[in-house]
């Protein structure tokens, strides 16, 4: 029987279906005991064998009177298996609210010394673990697709590499990554304001529009978008990560650097000085690294 028949809030007695069946049983053997009287020579006969008759007589409608208390007993059984069903939802509901919570406890533990402060982790949470209110902790698919996603940025860049080194990384190229970029941020920052340091350029002052160095801050953009993302990712023991080709070290890429020193240049012996390096053997050393790193993927 329907569910909405036997509410488990109800006492028993209170179900509206309860008496439906009395009141069924009821008036069919109440009219079956009536069609017998009107259609029957009956006389009064208060001895045994009187009594004994009656039950003859009336054998039909006393059955149809005595299942009431079997029916009744089943629906009693039923109600009972719904008053269970009940408990035991709602005690898996408050699991679900305890373990959730106790999971944004852990998350936020986890992450607050490990991001930088300006990350909200409650609503990185949310983002991250979208159906964790229903007690589904599984990352979120969009997450591990915009991370594969942008872990083709190397090969991308390379691909684009231009006859003229003067000439900057294809405009669409740019659009396309960063347009993954900011919506990875997205996850874990509310706002455009609190993740716009991460996506700044420092354009040097010379080749600072050539393909080398748009590339180059493509590229170490990515790479920080990939590791704080992961950071928030590996707190699932579950993540198994789609990243094969930004998983470097951002010190790798300081060789890529164009330096010549002044004739008047002065410096002190301790300090560490970069070796002179002209635009074309950063160019060449840029396209080095991009093609070591697709070949140890």
């Amino acid at each position: 029987m329907k569910s909405e028949w036997f509410d488990p809030h109800k006492s028993f007695l209170s179900l509206k279906i309860v008496w439906v069946m009395i009141s069924i049983l009821l008036a069919i053997s109440i009219s079956s005991t009536s069609v017998i009287v009107v259609n029957s020579d009956l006389k009064s006969d208060f001895s045994y064998s009187g009594f004994n008759y009656f039950i003859s007589v009336f054998k039909f409608p006393l059955a149809i009177a005595a299942l009431i208390i079997p029916i009744v007993a089943l629906l009693a059984a039923n109600h009972r298996s719904e008053q269970t069903k009940e408990q035991i939802r709602v005690t898996n509901s408050q699991n679900v609210f305890s373990n959730y919570y106790k999971h944004i406890e852990e998350f936020t533990k986890y992450l607050e010394v490990r991001v930088e402060k300006s990350v909200d982790l409650r609503f990185a949470h949310n983002n991250l673990y979208p159906n964790a209110s229903d007690g589904e902790y599984n990352l979120s698919p969009k997450v591990m697709a915009l991370l594969s996603d942008l872990d083709s940025v190397t090969s991308e860049v390379l691909k684009h590499y231009p006859t003229d080194i003067n000439i900057p990384l294809d405009i669409d190229v740019i659009k396309k990554y960063y347009a993954i970029i900011n919506e990875m941020y997205s996850f874990i920052f509310r706002d455009r304001d609190d993740y716009r340091k991460y996506i700044t350029y420092r354009k040097p002052d010379n080749h600072g529009d050539s393909y080398l160095f748009k590339s180059k801050s493509l590229i170490q953009h990515s790479l920080a978008a990939v590791n704080i993302l992961e950071e928030a990712c590996k707190f699932s023991i579950e993540y198994i990560s789609p990243v094969k080709h930004l998983n470097f070290n951002a010190k790798e890429l300081e060789n890529v650097y164009v330096y010549k020193k002044t004739e008047n240049q002065v410096t002190l012996a301790f300090q560490p000085q970069n070796k002179e390096q002209t635009f074309e053997e950063a160019n060449d050393i840029f396209v080095d690294f991009l093609k070591s790193n697709m070949a140890s993927a």
